[in-house]
């Protein structure tokens, strides 16, 4: 009798343990005979390093717009001096025209500052929104010109020693933040719609009725997130690689980890969205109103130092822009897993957390 009952139990964990490879077969499965997934996965990150990329990379400077008051009376020829230099500069795109033009222009963003001429030895004036950066940018530029064009001696001799260094490129700090940002897309988006999908579908409560544990249904999808998560590291990381030169600084096997743990964190965030609901409409608006704000203010697209300081630092402990900095820092600077400690720490307290409400509320039908 005790032999039957060893065999019968030996058989139910044999059981499970099949019911467990077999969902993780069919996580996989389902990503890779979805086109749509596919495509998200693998080729939207890479579009959007191409685009922005090849935009904001290389070594040409920044050209700024400046107009150029043409109806001021009476131009001198040290105004002419400053207007042909301004003309021939290949920095400067300059553009003529009488008040009421330029003003439209620099409504349009054609232009950032208009300059105007002296009149009545009043001296040169330049009209620029101040809280444009760009537009300060132009002015200090444009200013350098004016002045060397007017004959100022500069006090001091500088040369310059042009290096390239690793890292410094918008590039460089581009591709870590896109490998977080498809992490929590595809996780986000990828799970819970399978969640809300099967249960619409009443396949979670069937689940129920067979031999596989409800936990091997929810651990079949992290572990799913895992294959899927190594075909995102591969195609933003060789796509980087084959189309910038872009290289890793840091371990490679940390930089994995870090990423296995953000796909794990992003995951177990998406069971819970949809632990409850039937609902796709209502797991996309929950789902994007998680997604969308993080994705603005973690620092994927620029640094989190451009906002201010009552924005910035709450937004360092939102799980993408833990992800973002540790992956970022890894890549760029070289750190180790000991020197990102924090962003582990983060990522792993939503994991938990998420995880632990994700089984208490999670509802089978």
């Amino acid at each position: 009798m005790r032999a039957e009952v060893q065999a019968r139990a030996q058989l139910s964990k044999t059981k499970r343990g099949n019911a467990f490879k077999e969902m993780c077969k069919g996580r996989w499965r389902e990503f890779r005979r979805e086109p749509s997934a596919f495509f998200f996965v693998m080729f939207m990150p890479v579009l959007w390093m191409a685009i922005l990329g090849f935009a904001f990379s290389g070594a040409k400077k920044e050209r700024y717009g400046v107009g150029w008051l043409s109806s001021a009376p009476n131009i001198s020829v040290g105004a002419n001096a400053i207007h042909n230099a301004l003309k021939n500069n290949p920095q400067i795109k300059l553009v003529e025209g009488d008040t009421a033009t330029l003003d439209l222009s620099l409504i349009r963003g054609e232009i950032l500052i208009v300059i105007s001429p002296p009149v009545n030895d009043d001296g040169w004036h330049y009209k620029l929104d101040e809280t444009n950066r760009e537009a300060t940018r132009a002015r200090t530029a444009l200013d350098d010109i004016v002045q060397a064009a007017a004959g100022r001696q500069d006090v001091l001799n500088v040369a310059e020693d042009h290096v390239t260094v690793p890292g410094t490129r918008y590039i460089d700090f581009l591709v870590p933040g896109l490998v977080a940002l498809s992490i929590m897309t595809s996780s986000l988006f990828g799970v819970g719609a399978t969640i809300v999908v099967n249960r619409r579908e009443n396949l979670l409560k069937r689940y129920l009725v067979t031999p596989m544990q409800p936990v091997a249904y929810i651990l079949s999808h992290i572990v799913g997130r895992f294959f899927i998560l190594a075909v995102e590291l591969a195609a933003i990381l060789i796509a980087a690689f084959a189309m910038f030169k872009f290289q890793v600084q840091g371990n490679l096997l940390s930089f994995a980890f870090v990423a296995a743990l953000g796909a794990a964190t992003f995951t177990s965030l998406a069971m819970l969205c949809g632990s409850r609901t039937s609902n796709m409409a209502v797991m996309n608006g929950m789902t994007n109103l998680i997604s969308v704000p993080m994705m603005i203010v973690a620092g994927v697209w620029f640094a989190r130092s451009n906002f201010p300081e009552w924005i910035a630092d709450p937004a360092a402990y939102l799980p993408l822009t833990a992800l973002v900095d540790a992956l970022r820092r890894i890549a760029l600077e070289g750190a180790s897993l000991g020197s990102i400690t924090q962003q582990i720490m983060i990522l792993f307290a939503y994991l938990v957390v998420t995880t632990l409400a994700a089984k208490r509320l999670f509802k089978w039908y």
